[in-house]
């Protein structure tokens, strides 16, 4: 089997700091710059949608949700099937850092300074 590689270069993405794949691979979600998410379509890397977002360091699709994590102790969940809408914000006792799911109704947050969060999604 030979080696397959393939090779995109985005449009408009000028500043990607992380990137995080939905589930069955059918959104691509980038950091472009200081204050924007931006959400990609799976199969053809187009633009579906930019979140304004200040800070984000982290972000986590699971299900419909999009939960983006900040610099400035907030956890943002954003609702898909709602246009992107930002649906609950909730404080958190440290910068969030990193997001997992636990299982289908769970996420954790690591946080700085050792802070881990649990927390329930339906």
């Amino acid at each position: 089997m030979e080696n397959v590689r393939r090779q995109y270069v985005l449009p408009d993405i000028k500043d990607c700091e992380f990137f995080a794949l939905s589930p069955q691979n059918s959104a691509i979600l980038v950091k472009n710059g200081d204050k924007q998410i931006d959400v990609l379509d799976g199969d053809t890397l187009d633009l579906a949608f930019s979140m304004k977002v200040d800070q984000p360091k982290c972000v986590y699709l699971a299900q419909k949700l999009i939960f983006v994590g900040t610099w400035n102790c907030v956890l943002n969940i954003y609702d898909v099937g709602k246009d992107f809408k930002l649906i609950k914000t909730l404080k958190t006792k440290a910068g969030v850092r990193t997001i997992c799911e636990f299982d289908r109704h769970h996420i954790v947050c690591g946080e700085n300074e050792g802070w881990v969060d649990v927390i329930r999604f339906s």
